[in-house]
C-alpha cells in the first residue's frame, strides 16, 4: 500500500489505481469479485480510507503480513495476480514470479521495449500502465476465463524454460568447463 509518494519508485505501488479500477470493472460486470490486498505498506490507512470512499468494503478483503511460503499457498486460490500498475516498468520480482509459477495470468506495467533486446522472449501477461487499461484487462479476465488460463499457462511454460532451465543450463555449463 504505497501510492502516495511517486519519487519513491521501490515502494511507489499505485495501489489506488487498482481500486479505483476495481470499482469501474464491479460496476460495469455487477459481480461479486473480491480483491484481496496485504496490510503492508506507508499507505495503509489511506488505502482503507479510499476503499471506503469507493464502497469497496464488502469486496476488498484485507490480510495481515505473512511470509512469502503462505502468500505462495493462497495465490492457488486467485484467478489472477496484478503487480505494478504504476510510473514505472517493472520485469520481475517476487510477487510477479510467486503469481508465473502457480500458473496464475498477470496485470502488471511492463514497457517491452526496455527488455525485447536483452531477453530472447518475454512471459505473456496483460499489459496495463493505467485505470483503464487495468479495468479492460480485469473485464477481459471476467469474460474471457479460458484465455486468461492461457496466458498463466504460457508464462509459467516461460518460466520454467528462461528463468530456471536456461540459468542452470549456463551454470552447469561454467562448473564442466572448469
Amino acid at each position: 500500500q504505497s501510492w502516495k509518494n511517486p519519487e519513491d519508485i521501490w515502494s511507489y505501488k499505485v495501489n489506488d489505481r487498482i481500486f479505483k479500477s476495481f470499482k469501474s470493472f464491479l460496476n460495469i460486470t455487477k459481480s461479486n469479485a473480491c480483491l484481496i490486498v496485504f496490510e503492508y505498506g506507508i499507505d495503509i490507512n489511506n488505502s482503507k480510507e479510499l476503499v471506503g470512499q469507493l464502497g469497496l468494503m464488502q469486496n476488498v478483503i484485507w490480510l495481515p503480513l505473512m511470509q512469502r511460503k503462505d502468500i505462495i499457498t493462497m495465490i492457488g486460490s486467485i484467478d489472477i495476480g496484478i503487480g505494478e500498475i504504476g510510473n514505472y516498468s517493472w520485469f520481475s520480482y517476487g510477487a510477479i514470479y510467486e503469481f508465473i509459477c502457480m500458473k496464475k495470468p498477470l496485470i502488471h506495467r511492463r514497457d517491452d521495449d526496455l527488455y525485447i533486446n536483452k531477453i530472447e522472449s518475454l512471459y505473456p501477461m496483460y499489459n496495463a500502465a493505467n485505470e483503464e487499461e487495468l479495468t479492460l484487462a480485469l473485464l477481459d479476465v471476467y469474460s474471457n476465463k479460458s484465455k486468461s488460463a492461457l496466458i498463466g499457462e504460457k508464462a509459467y511454460s516461460w518460466y520454467i524454460s528462461n528463468a530456471i532451465e536456461k540459468p542452470i543450463s549456463i551454470i552447469t555449463d561454467l562448473i564442466n568447463s572448469k
